[in-house]
C-alpha cells in the first residue's frame, strides 16, 4: 500500500512541477515517466489487494496484460499533443486504451475491496469501501477527461477536477483516516469493548472469562475463529473453527497472535484485518490486559474457594472427631457414675462417713466431667458450622432464653429486667446461645437474690447489647483471661470455663466484639456488638 500511494503522490507532485508544455528531451522523458506512473497506479492497487487475497489466475493475467500494454504504448507514443492541439488518431486510440485499462482494473480492485469489507469490523470496512469508491471515482474522472477533449474552462473540466479532488479525499480517508473519523466509526466496537471489560471484571472463574473474552475478541476484529492459549501452549478455550496443524481455517484467512502476559490469543481473521484494522488489534491488546486482570482475580477466587473447601472438610472432620470423642469419653463416665451409685445404695453403711464423702466427690467429678465434654463439643461445633444470618428479634430470643432458665431464676430468687432490644442480623440459634450463657453466668455469680439487667442500644451498623449483674465483679487482671477456654474468674466456683469463650467465639464469628466492664464488689456488665438490621 505504501508503494501504491507513494507512486500516486509522486505523480501529483511531479505534475505540479513539470510545465504543461514540456520542451526538450528531459522534460518530455519526465512527462512520459509521469504518465507511466499514473498508468501503474491501478495495477499497484490491484497487487496490494491480491497480496492479501490472491485473485483468480485469469484476472491476474488480464490486469497484467492491460498494465503492460499501457506502459508499452506510453513509451512508444511519438508525442503528446498539447492542450490546444488536435488529437491524432493514434493518440485517440492510446487514450482509449489508457482509460479503458484504468477503468477495468479499478473496477476489479473496487469490487474486491468492497465485497471483502462485508465481513470486517466497522472501521476496516469503511476504509476498504472508501478505497473502492476512490478507485471508481478516479476511473470516472479519467473517462470524463478523455471524453472532454482538450478544451479549457468547460463544464466537463470543472467536473473532472471535482471528481479528482473527491477521489483524492476518498483515497486519503481510506488510507489514513483522521483520528476523529476513526473514533466516530469505531464507537460501536468501543461500546462493545467496554461492555466486555465490565463483564470480564465480574467473571468468577476461567471458564466464564473464556466465554466472554473469545466472542468479544472475534467481534472486535471480525475474526472467524479465536483461541486462548496458555503459557504452556495448551488451548484453554476456542471460539469458531480453529486453525488446524496443516494451515489456516480457510485459504484466505490469516492467523495473528496477540501476546498476553500468561499466554496469547490466536486470531484467525481475514488477510485485510491486520492492514485496515490496526486500531481494532490495539483494542484487542487492551482487552487482553483486562482479561489478564480477570484471570488473576479468578485464580485468586479459585484459591480461596479451594482453601475454603479444605477448611470446611477439616471442620467437618474435626466435628465428627469431637462427636466420637465425646461419646467415647462419656461411656466410661457413665460406668463410673453407675458403679458409684450402686456402691452408695448397697454399701452405704459399710463405707462409713468418710467413704460416703469420697463417693459423693466421685459423683460430682463425673458430673462435672460430663458437663465439660458437652461444653467442649458445643465449642467445637460453633467454629465448624456455617452462619445463617437473618433479621433476628433479639427481644424474643431473650424471652425464649429466660423461659429455659426459669427454674434457675426461681431457685436463686433472682429478678431479671429486660430493656428494649433492637433487632440484629445474626444466626438466631447462636444469638440465643450468647444470651443463655451470659444470663446463666449472671445468675450464678450475681450473689444472693441476683438482680440481672438485659439491655441494648441501636447503632447505624452495629447494635450494642449487655447483661449486667450486681455480684462480686471481675478483677481487672481477669477481664481478658475469662474469655479464654477453661478460665474462670473465681476458681472456687463450679463451671467448665467454656461459657464465656463460647460467647466470644460466636460474637467474633458475626464480626462483633465482646468485653466486660467491672469494678470489684460492684458487679459486672458483659457487652457485645452484633450487625444492626436495616
Amino acid at each position: 500500500m505504501v508503494a501504491t500511494f507513494g507512486v500516486l503522490g509522486t505523480v501529483v507532485v511531479a505534475g505540479l512541477v513539470l510545465p504543461d508544455e514540456p520542451e526538450g528531451f528531459t522534460e518530455e522523458a519526465a512527462q512520459r515517466l509521469l504518465v507511466v506512473g499514473l498508468a501503474l497506479f491501478p495495477w499497484l492497487l490491484f497487487r496490494f489487494a491480491a497480496a492479501m487475497e490472491p485473485a483468480p489466475r485469469r484476472t491476474e493475467i488480464l490486469v497484467g496484460l492491460l498494465a503492460a500494454a499501457v506502459v508499452v504504448a506510453t513509451l512508444a507514443l511519438p508525442t503528446f499533443p498539447g492542450a490546444d492541439e488536435t488529437r491524432p488518431g493514434y493518440f485517440q486510440a492510446y487514450l482509449a486504451l489508457f482509460v479503458g485499462a484504468w477503468f477495468v482494473v479499478s473496477a476489479v480492485v473496487a469490487r474486491r475491496l468492497w465485497t471483502a469489507g462485508a465481513g470486517e469490523p466497522r472501521l476496516a470496512r469503511r476504509r476498504m469501501r472508501l478505497l473502492a469508491g476512490a478507485s471508481i471515482t478516479m476511473a470516472s474522472c479519467l473517462v470524463l477527461a478523455g471524453a472532454a477533449g482538450g478544451g479549457r474552462d468547460t463544464v466537463a473540466t470543472a467536473v473532472t477536477q471535482a471528481l479528482a479532488l473527491g477521489a483524492s479525499g476518498l483515497f486519503y480517508a481510506g488510507y489514513a483516516p483522521p483520528t476523529l473519523l476513526r473514533l466516530w466509526w469505531r464507537r460501536a466496537e468501543e461500546a462493545g469493548l467496554r461492555a466486555a471489560e465490565l463483564q470480564l471484571l465480574g467473571a468468577r472463574d476461567q471458564g466464564e472469562i473464556t466465554q466472554i473474552l473469545l466472542p468479544a475478541a472475534a467481534e472486535l476484529v471480525g475474526a472467524r475463529a479465536v483461541a486462548l492459549v496458555d503459557s504452556e501452549g495448551a488451548v484453554a478455550g476456542t471460539f469458531g473453527e480453529l486453525p488446524s496443524d496443516a494451515g489456516p481455517v480457510l485459504a484466505r484467512d490469516r492467523v495473528v497472535t496477540v501476546p498476553m502476559r500468561s499466554g496469547s490469543l490466536i486470531v484467525a481473521t481475514s488477510p485485510y484485518a491486520p492492514v485496515f484494522g490496526e486500531d481494532e488489534f490495539a483494542l484487542l491488546a487492551s482487552l487482553g490486559v483486562t482479561a489478564e486482570l480477570a484471570f488473576d482475580r479468578a485464580r485468586t477466587l479459585e484459591a480461596i474457594q479451594q482453601a475454603s473447601g479444605d477448611l470446611e472438610r477439616t471442620n467437618e472432620a474435626l466435628e465428627q472427631f469431637a462427636y466420637i470423642a465425646s461419646h467415647d469419653l462419656k461411656e466410661p463416665l457413665r460406668s463410673i457414675a453407675g458403679f458409684a451409685e450402686v456402691l452408695g445404695r448397697m454399701h452405704a453403711e459399710a463405707l462409713g462417713e468418710t467413704g460416703r464423702n469420697h463417693l459423693e466427690r466421685i459423683m460430682a467429678a463425673t458430673e462435672r466431667m460430663h458437663d465439660l465434654i458437652d461444653d467442649l463439643l458445643a465449642f467445637s461445633r460453633v467454629g465448624g458450622r456455617a452462619l445463617e444470618p437473618i433479621a433476628v428479634d433479639v427481644g424474643a430470643a431473650v424471652q425464649e432464653c429466660l423461659e429455659g432458665l426459669a427454674t434457675a431464676v426461681s431457685e436463686r430468687e433472682a429478678s431479671v429486667t429486660v430493656r428494649a432490644l433492637p433487632p440484629a442480623v445474626a444466626d438466631p440459634a447462636l444469638v440465643a446461645q450468647v444470651f443463655q450463657n451470659l444470663v446463666a453466668n449472671a445468675l450464678k455469680y450475681g450473689g444472693e437474690q441476683p438482680r440481672v439487667e438485659i439491655g441494648g442500644r441501636p447503632g447505624e451498623e452495629w447494635n450494642e447489647y449487655w447483661v449486667s449483674d450486681h455480684g462480686p465483679g471481675v478483677a481487672p487482671s481477669d477481664q481478658e483471661r475469662i474469655f479464654q477456654p477453661f478460665q474462670r474468674a473465681h476458681s472456687s466456683e463450679s463451671g467448665t470455663g467454656i461459657g464465656l469463650a463460647l460467647v466470644r467465639r460466636i460474637v467474633e464469628l458475626h464480626g462483633g466484639q465482646v468485653w466486660v466492664d467491672s469494678v470489684p464488689g460492684q458487679g459486672a456488665t458483659f457487652g457485645f456488638t452484633l450487625p444492626a438490621a436495616a
